[in-house]
């Protein structure tokens, strides 16, 4: 395989494809931990990252192994931090839909003063808006129950769900059923097996994998989840079976 960098070819990789990766060495450096440290994590959590032949980490690799060490590890780290921040600025360009007749506005303002580079609708999600675009990813974080409005527009919603399914290539969900203002009800007792058997007929998805719960009412979880076509980011075996219990 021939290296297309012209610079640092030790720590950079990219590929005819152009495809991008970068070592170990050069990402402890930008965590601010040492190169054990994340070799070891990246043992723990290799089924999730995407590698090549001499164990260098993808540009999506970097992002959740820096994130990591910026958030989720137990003492934030503040180098990690700033190279997230880093790469937030650098690489996101963002659509958003805002059709709250207050929320929209403000959102409206801060993308002008801020001067975000964020294209920023504040009316509900019209495919037309951004016919012939695809995502990276979608984020609908509490956001499913409202354009269902309760199970009111259920066939609606999961029409503009499927839609939206189609034009990215990961989508992080959220959602709980059966309490909050304007919650999707189920007679299922097995919440998340029922929440899969939403997305998996409704979206264009086929491997769903729990980032995460909360629990903002005593025994009522909302689920986290990453859904896509990519096989790497599946659930557990020992979860796939929990979501096979329809009771």
């Amino acid at each position: 395989m021939k290296n297309l960098a012209t610079k640092n070819t030790n720590d950079f990789t990219i590929t005819e494809s152009g495809d991008a990766f970068i070592s170990q060495t050069a990402v402890s450096k930008l965590c601010g931990v040492g190169q054990d440290a994340i070799s070891k994590h990246i043992v723990k959590t290799g089924h999730m990252l995407n590698i090549n032949s001499i164990n260098q980490l993808g540009f999506e690799s970097l992002e959740l192994v820096i994130g990591h060490y910026a958030f989720d590890s137990q003492r934030t780290n503040d180098v990690a931090l700033n190279s997230y921040r880093t790469l937030a600025k650098a690489g996101a360009k963002v659509t958003a839909f805002e059709p709250h007749l207050r929320y929209g506005p403000i959102g409206e303002f801060l993308v002008k003063e801020k001067k975000f580079d964020i294209d920023w609708y504040n009316v509900q999600f019209e495919q037309k808006l951004v016919s012939q675009r695809q995502f990276d990813v979608v984020l609908m974080l509490s956001v499913f129950q409202w354009m269902a409005d309760g199970g009111n527009t259920f066939r609606e919603a999961n029409e503009c769900l499927r839609r939206i399914s189609e034009m990215s290539r990961y989508m992080i969900f959220e959602l709980g059923f059966n309490k909050g203002k304007s919650c999707i009800r189920t007679a299922k007792r097995n919440h998340y097996a029922a929440l899969v058997q939403l997305l998996y007929n409704n979206t264009a998805y086929r491997n769903f994998m729990l980032l995460g719960t909360t629990r903002l009412w005593a025994s009522y979880s909302r689920y986290l989840v990453l859904c896509s076509n990519d096989e790497r980011y599946e659930d557990s075996i020992f979860r796939r079976i929990i979501r096979m219990i329809k009771v």
